[in-house]
């Protein structure tokens, strides 16, 4: 008997130290995270007088607004996406805090929760030995996703390290910066929805996946842009082949509530509008980033994505979420290549559904390879791991080259 409850005190000594261990890796994911990306900020923020000075000013006038079901509207121009207005104003509130510090703390804090929910699905992915081992690779990966760039090394001579690229992890626009963790746990929703085995709760999901939905439009429409068209067609699909589908979830907690907010942006923005307009109009705006080299600056862009589903074709087919990832990054290229914004061209609004649906992407196809590759009995990686992490590394190292100009250079003198 004693021997027994040694071992038992053991157990549960031993699994405290695993815990603390994977906890330790979390916090030190979460303190580079937001030492790294809080260095940018600061640059954004107090350096560079673009795009967060314009929407800390936007917060300043929030007030003073004229609200509409889609928006507000501040200096005379419609704003659809408002949500981090609100939330800087909020925080502003607070005492001692200014707007320019409530914007660094609402960035901050998305991209924490962005840091979290990749972690968790690396996590999730990688077979568990041991928590602190493993919770320390999730970690490594964690930040990898979070600096990965396109591979711009051909346009390092013309200082060119983002326009006419895709580039999933971007610095300088607090919108986008907010949009990413709703995206990603929209997304997440969407593969439930589409999964038959996934067993969800409807009572939780549908509501939550509605509020998501909602929060993310009003963070910046383009995501749920980009969604709505693939997650409809599904459903159809699904439908027409009578395979089983949640209906309920897709409907009610993506398609309905998305449309709506939509509907009212849309209308808000462009209906009560003489001067813009959404027109088709094939490569304007990706020309004026990139007149020559378009689609090969695309392809750079998705080397490493590519390569994962490519090697690992039937896996992929068969995971729902590199699916969706690729069906939604698909329709969010097909509106910057065909559409242009007449009043606004040049601003390329249709890039930032791109940039969000790839950074999904990278994670759903480095998920897909950690579990092919280290959820069998291999004794060493496989050559298209190898070639696989090759890639990625390629997309790393340009990754670190573009974060350094961000957050070290006065101006985009490296776009």
């Amino acid at each position: 008997m004693t021997t027994l409850v040694n071992r038992i005190e053991a157990g549960v000594q031993l699994e405290g130290l695993r815990v603390r261990g994977w906890w330790r890796s979390v916090a030190l994911m979460l303190t580079v995270v937001m030492v790294l990306h809080g260095v940018a900020l600061l640059n954004q923020v107090y350096v560079r007088p673009f795009d967060y000075p314009t929407h800390i000013r936007w917060a300043r006038l929030l007030a003073e607004g004229e609200f509409h079901p889609g928006g507000v509207k501040i200096e005379g121009s419609y704003r659809p996406a408002y949500l981090f207005q609100a939330l800087v104003y909020g925080v502003a509130l607070l005492p001692s805090i200014d707007h320019a510090q409530g914007a660094i703390v609402v960035s901050l804090l998305a991209t924490a929760a962005l840091a979290l929910t990749v972690y968790h699905l690396l996590y999730r992915a990688l077979p568990e030995p041991d928590r602190a081992t493993t919770g320390l690779i999730a970690a490594l990966l964690t930040l990898v996703v979070l600096l990965v760039a396109p591979l711009t090394f051909r346009t390092w001579h013309r200082e060119n390290l983002y326009l006419g690229y895709i580039t999933p992890i971007v610095y300088h626009n607090p919108t986008v910066t907010l949009l990413r963790p709703f995206a990603l746990l929209l997304f997440l929703y969407a593969v439930k929805a589409l999964d038959a085995a996934a067993g969800v709760n409807r009572a939780w999901a549908v509501p939550v996946a509605a509020v998501l939905t909602v929060l993310a439009t009003y963070a910046k429409p383009n995501y749920t842009l980009a969604l709505l068209p693939v997650m409809g067609g599904l459903l159809a699909l699904r439908w027409l082949r009578r395979q089983p589908v949640d209906t309920p979830l897709i409907l009610f907690g993506i398609l309905l509530p998305g449309v709506v907010v939509l509907g009212l942006q849309f209308w808000f923005t462009y209906e009560s509008s003489e001067n813009n307009s959404v027109i088709f109009s094939p490569l304007t705006v990706a020309r004026m980033f990139e007149p020559n080299y378009i689609f090969a600056k695309l392809a750079l862009s998705l080397v490493f994505p590519g390569l994962v589903s490519v090697l690992y074709l039937r896996p992929a087919l068969r995971d729902w979420s590199v699916v969706l990832a690729w069906l939604a990054l698909g329709v969010a290229l097909a509106y910057v290549y065909l559409l242009a914004e007449s009043g606004m061209p040049g601003d390329g609004n249709f890039f930032w559904g791109a940039q969000v649906t790839l950074l999904i992407l990278v994670i759903v196809t480095m998920r897909l390879l950690i579990r092919q590759e280290l959820g069998t009995d291999r004794r060493g990686p496989s050559w298209r791991a190898m070639a696989c992490a090759g890639a990625l590394a390629l997309h790393l190292a340009a990754g670190v080259a573009w974060y350094l100009s961000e957050a070290l250079l006065p101006g985009p003198s490296w776009w």
